[in-house]
């Protein structure tokens, strides 16, 4: 009986070359996206998923098959091809390479990082990202134990762009939760009670109304 698996398969039979090169990398990524995606599966949600959550595409692809392509570019990638692979990845902006990326930034080698993760994550960020992939990437970060961003570095997302201050928002909360939600600081209070979240019931509101009401 053959007990082979498709998506380990795929992998091993690339060539080594291909894990060399960047945009090689990304590729072959794409395609083993789908392995193990049933055909058509929850085609009418998914394509709503795309059209709404400002992801570039979607695959369906379980969050545990991409640790497990992950575990293989550790494994069988150098360092800088990584790192830069790790651009790659974000500014094609599928819901897969999202997620990927932010697995693959908290188990990289730190050394071949031009800044740490927070600052690697700070500066990965465009105009617009789906809310969704940005928290899985913060808690998939607080997961690999890396620690809060500093105050000064978060109050400088608070003071920037709309998507930086989003991306504080993410992290100062999920902070709070780890922390076992102890108050914040002054200066850290003062920033999230200034953010403007709108009106709607949006994950940045919610999140913003539980830490404000609970200090």
């Amino acid at each position: 009986m053959d007990s082979s698996d498709p998506l380990d398969d795929f992998l091993a039979a690339k060539p080594e070359r291909t894990w060399r090169k960047p945009k090689r990398v990304l590729k072959a990524l794409r395609e083993a996206y789908t392995y193990g995606v049933p055909v058509l599966q929850m085609k009418g949600h998914i394509d709503q998923m795309v059209e709404h959550s400002g992801y570039s595409f979607v695959c369906g692809t379980p969050d545990e098959t991409l640790r497990r392509i992950v575990a293989f570019l550790l494994t069988n990638c150098e360092s800088n091809t990584l790192s830069s692979t790790l651009a790659l990845l974000w500014a094609r902006g599928g819901r897969e390479d999202i997620v990927t990326a932010g697995i693959l930034l908290a188990n990289i080698d730190r050394a071949s990082l031009d800044s740490d993760v927070w600052g690697v994550l700070g500066g990965l960020v465009r105009k617009t990202e789906p809310l969704e992939g940005l928290l899985f990437v913060v808690e998939e970060l607080y997961r690999a134990e890396y620690g809060s961003p500093d105050d000064d570095v978060l109050l400088d997302w608070f003071g920037g762009s709309p998507i930086h201050s989003s991306l504080a928002l993410l992290c100062v909360h999920a902070g709070w939760v780890r922390s076992g939600r102890e108050p914040l600081t002054a200066h850290l209070r003062g920033a999230v009670y200034e953010m403007d979240v709108g009106e709607s019931d949006g994950l940045l509101k919610r999140v913003c109304d539980q830490l404000l009401q609970a200090q």
